[in-house]
């Protein structure tokens, strides 16, 4: 058969496996074949499950590969499948089957970057790029950038492409009316690169200005108790949800008047599309990924870590329903012009047919 594999072992659910899902199942509804590797009993296994796109269970680390039964088993299925490119999602993956893939005769073997920081600079990661990878796809400009400080000499000769997360515009669009109920909204994992404490702090201040104002946190995570003792501490539990971990995001941020983004850092920033799409202008720090989607027409960037700048520009969103509204219109476009699945699923046909 010909087609194309997505290997995502992951145990854990994060923007990665969202883009291993969105992406395989956009390019298995426009007419193409997709199998996914995906790690036992994950998260990413049972939306797959779910979706109904075909997958291979593997439990696999770089170090597999001194393993010759799962070496064997690996090797024959990609063999008698034949299928023509497999994407790469970590080191891990690229240690253990970008090398059977390769002797198999899978002819497109890439590797996928999510994260804005390279890969260690070290002989086994050089030698990996040179021997066994086609091409590198990655999800910005600054992680093109950052694997470019290190790895500038492979890079040259191997196809390269930036392709953006995308979002199925069809699915994530709001279905209740836009109106000004004062809620601010973070959505993210509980852990401190998602930076909620600073969200918490910047919440402080916005209730200086307007009391009635609402948090509400759609996550969970590590740092959950430290979070609501912190809360707890500044007064704010009254006015703050801590919704937890759910599955339809969504019905909650439509209610959003606001996307808090207090991120550290992060791989991309799925949840700035999300908001975007559904019409909810976001404030962010100014870390690297953000500053690639947000333009000042369609969301604030203000510099990072700077708390009370952060509560002034929600603030001004919140007083001023009408400009609100305005940029979270054009927020949505910006989506459907650059962020959309129909657009990834356009690059990923013509990078993996070359």
């Amino acid at each position: 058969m010909s087609g194309w594999i997505f290997a995502n072992l992951s145990k854990n659910w994060g923007g990665g496996e969202k883009w291993t899902l969105t992406t395989a199942k956009a390019l298995e509804n426009s007419g193409h074949s997709v199998f996914l590797l995906v790690y036992p009993e994950s998260q990413l296994a049972t939306q797959a499950s779910l979706e109904k796109i075909p997958f291979l269970p593997i439990n696999a680390r770089s170090q597999s590969l001194l393993n010759p039964f799962k070496v064997w088993r690996t090797f024959r299925f990609f063999k008698e499948s034949q299928f023509e490119a497999i994407i790469l999602n970590s080191s891990h993956e690229l240690k253990f089957l970008g090398p059977i893939a390769s002797f198999a005769g899978i002819r497109k073997v890439i590797f996928r970057r999510g994260i804005p920081q390279a890969l260690r600079s070290n002989f086994l990661n050089r030698f990996y790029f040179r021997k066994f990878v086609n091409g590198i796809i990655l999800n910005s400009q600054t992680t093109l950038q950052a694997m470019e400080s290190v790895f500038s000499t492979e890079m040259s000769r191997l196809q390269v492409q930036v392709i953006y997360n995308g979002l199925d515009l069809q699915l994530w669009k709001s279905t209740i009316p836009k109106q000004s109920s004062k809620i601010i909204g973070v959505v993210g994992r509980l852990s401190y690169e998602k930076g909620i404490d600073r969200a918490l702090y910047v919440f402080a201040k916005v209730r200086e200005q307007i009391p009635e104002a609402q948090l509400w946190i759609v996550g969970e995570g590590e740092e959950g108790a430290r979070l609501k003792q912190i809360s707890k501490d500044l007064d704010l539990l009254e006015s703050i949800r801590f919704i937890g971990f759910t599955e339809s995001v969504l019905q909650y941020m439509e209610n959003f008047d606001v996307l808090l983004f207090p991120s550290r850092w992060e791989g991309f920033g799925y949840v700035l599309l999300e908001a975007m799409s559904l019409q909810i202008p976001p404030v962010s720090f100014d870390i690297s990924t953000a500053r690639e989607i947000l333009t000042q027409e369609c969301g604030v960037l203000v510099p990072d870590d700077q708390i009370e700048a952060c509560a002034e520009e929600i603030v001004r969103l919140l007083e001023n329903d009408e400009f609100r509204k305005e940029m979270g219109k054009n927020a949505r476009i910006q989506v459907e012009n650059r962020f959309s699945i129909a657009e990834v699923v356009k690059q990923m046909e013509s990078f993996l047919s070359q």
